[in-house]
């Protein structure tokens, strides 16, 4: 069953990258940085520099970018904001359902016989933790608000394909990371694409977290 499935989902992602498409960077201000694709070292981003879709980009404090999208329009990555030049993509609704089915085969329990990977949110995207705890949780929160900001981004901006494929990703990599403000725009993202089902188990799950909450109507 677990070869069927990691089938299923390289063939989703396949289907998905058959193409390979580029971003154009229109200008940089202050610190921004690009992280290539199955690479953990970030380096300085260049102007005029094309952008892959594996690629991810991050702006720290005061850094901002601008940057052609796949179909020509221009995107602003804020400060302290990050994101993968993926989200960048404009989708269809069938095209969502098809990601979104493939980070959820990633859900599923490792066989008995598989290795057991110690890995934080640190590894998989590239910085390793610091020996100090308190380093450590600090870190960890800085990236946090770093990718929140660049959902937010997206949504602000029309890439809302990009902000709900970028939070359940995100989301599944770190299950105990919640955002009242995200998650309930998240249930207009999958209004706006008529998913009702993503819909009612969206709103569900935030009503369970959030009973008092006044960012939906209840």
């Amino acid at each position: 069953m677990r070869i069927i499935n990691a089938m299923i989902f390289l063939f989703l992602t396949c289907s998905l990258y058959a193409q390979d498409p580029y971003c154009q960077v229109r200008s940089i201000a202050g610190d921004v940085e690009v992280r290539e694709a199955n690479q953990t070292a970030w380096k300085p981003l260049n102007e005029s520099r094309t952008l892959k879709e594996r690629e991810t980009i991050r702006t720290g404090r005061g850094g901002t970018a601008k940057i052609n999208s796949f179909n020509g329009e221009v995107f602003t990555l804020p400060e302290s904001a990050q994101i993968e030049v993926r989200d960048l993509r404009r989708l269809s609704r069938n095209d969502i359902v098809m990601e979104l089915t493939g980070i959820e085969l990633q859900r599923l329990p490792a066989s008995k016989d598989a290795p057991i990977l110690n890995q934080t949110s640190f590894v998989l995207h590239g910085s390793q933790p610091t020996k100090t705890e308190n380093v450590k949780t600090d870190e960890f929160a800085a990236y946090v608000n770093r990718q929140i900001t660049g959902m937010l981004s997206l949504f602000k901006q029309g890439f809302v394909a990009g902000f709900i494929i970028k939070w359940n990703r995100f989301a599944n990599a770190n299950p105990e990371v919640t955002s009242e403000e995200v998650e309930a725009i998240l249930i207009r993202a999958y209004k706006s694409f008529k998913m009702p089902f993503r819909m009612k188990e969206a709103t569900q799950q935030f009503k369970q977290k959030w009973p008092d909450s006044n960012l939906i109507q209840m």
